[in-house]
């Protein structure tokens, strides 16, 4: 599905999003599927953060923490801010993450 036109990538995150929030950890393995890629579209790019927003807790912050740390350096000036606002949430809600 994240292989498909930007516009059904967004409903399907969404739905995606939804869902976790049920349900948490039923995508726990598929992280790296989340990541932004370069060329994403902006609202793409904020959905995908959520979702890593969502997913990060002290099992996998180790690999989601320098992944939007990378994000809150975009040349962006839209998303690098909201990169920055989702790296704070992460480090309030996962005490390890506030150290690295």
């Amino acid at each position: 599905m994240l292989t498909y036109q930007p516009e059904i990538q967004y409903v399907g995150l969404r739905n995606i999003r939804i869902l976790l929030e049920k349900h948490p950890y039923l995508l726990q393995k598929d992280i790296k599927h989340f990541f932004i890629k370069y060329d994403d579209p902006c609202y793409i790019k904020i959905e995908k953060l959520e979702i890593l927003t969502t997913f990060c807790d002290d099992r996998n912050f180790e690999i989601i923490v320098p992944e939007v740390a990378e994000y809150a350096l975009d040349v962006d000036q839209y998303f690098a801010p909201i990169a920055t606002k989702a790296l704070s949430k992460i480090c309030l809600r996962v005490d390890e993450a506030g150290i690295m």
